[in-house]
């Protein structure tokens, strides 16, 4: 096989000289979801089905609306708020 001087045969060069200076047996056995729980409560994302999000277009508008209708349940909606919502 003749030696060829690209970049992706370099890498493939110093990858191979990399794992000598690894002792990976020391690592253990890796484990699949191991902090998932962890993240997934740490996270506060929330996907919007497509014909919500077509309505939504971004956060400020989500989180006004959401804003609107908490204080429209919890009956604290002023009057200019109410005048513009029958419109």
């Amino acid at each position: 096989m003749a030696y060829n001087n690209s970049m992706h045969d370099k890498s493939i060069i110093n990858l191979d000289k990399l794992r000598d200076d690894y002792d990976f047996s020391k690592l253990g056995k890796a484990v699949r979801g191991k902090y998932a729980k962890r993240v997934k409560a740490a996270s506060n994302v929330i996907l919007l089905d497509e014909d919500v999000a077509k309505v939504f277009p971004n956060e400020r508008s989500v989180n006004e609306a959401l804003r609107l209708l908490i204080s429209l349940a919890n009956g604290q909606v002023s009057q200019s708020e109410n005048k513009s919502l029958e419109q």
